[in-house]
């Protein structure tokens, strides 16, 4: 039975300053929000010393130092996931009850849905309807083709992205801009129909790689 979670809801911003001589006050040079700890404290009625041997050594084995945990919370329906690792399980004994204690360290602090937001700039849009009327012009659909899209960020923070080409015709050298920034990316590459490029803007996690028609991979 849980008894006590504790670091679901707290979050640390860490701010960097500096000083002059004479200066009053500080000034702000950077700041970043520090890794989470989630503290998770339960407890089990004792039965008999091999049932609890058993269920600690279930648990020590679950919570693996060497295994990335992912947790998931559920506040009235919205559920969030963030990703750590063990950092200590501690146990205690009364007459009664088997009491454990769960540090988990999340060194990226903030939660994320359980599903990735994705928006598309080509898409097919249906044509087909009810009466039919069979003409040389006649179409079941259409791709429909846009020039920009807006992704919205309805997270707390900035973030990366994943941006994935789809190649229907060969193609050399595909780019992306963002319009509001003028930032842009182009990958000197060229891409064959069938190819599939990935590019992720994360932080720490700045990847670009291509998946061949035929399935192989390689660096973009």
């Amino acid at each position: 039975m849980k008894k006590d979670c504790k670091g679901l809801s707290d979050a640390t911003n860490e701010i960097y300053t500096q000083k002059g001589l004479g200066q009053y006050g500080e000034t702000i040079t950077g700041y970043r929000i520090g890794p989470r700890t989630i503290e998770i404290q339960g407890s089990f009625r004792i039965t008999d010393k091999i049932s609890v041997a058993q269920l600690r050594q279930n648990l020590n084995n679950a919570l693996s130092p060497e295994e990335t945990l992912e947790i998931t919370y559920d506040l009235n329906g919205i559920q969030r996931k963030i990703l750590g690792i063990a950092k200590s399980i501690k146990f205690t004994c009364t007459k009664i009850l088997y009491d454990f204690y769960i540090a988990i360290l999340c060194p990226d602090p903030l939660w994320r849905d359980q599903m990735e937001t994705a928006t598309s700039i080509v898409s097919w849009e249906g044509a087909f309807e009810f009466p039919v009327e069979i003409t040389s012009d006649w179409e079941i659909g259409r791709l429909n083709k846009q020039a920009e899209v807006n992704v919205i960020n309805r997270g707390d923070v900035t973030c990366g992205c994943k941006i994935v080409f789809y190649a229907t015709a060969s193609l050399t050298n595909p780019s992306l801009k963002n319009t509001e920034t003028e930032e842009y990316i182009k990958l000197k590459v060229s891409l064959s129909k069938g190819d599939k490029l990935e590019v992720t803007t994360h932080y720490r996690n700045k990847t670009a790689y291509i998946t061949r028609a035929n399935g192989e991979k390689e660096n973009a």
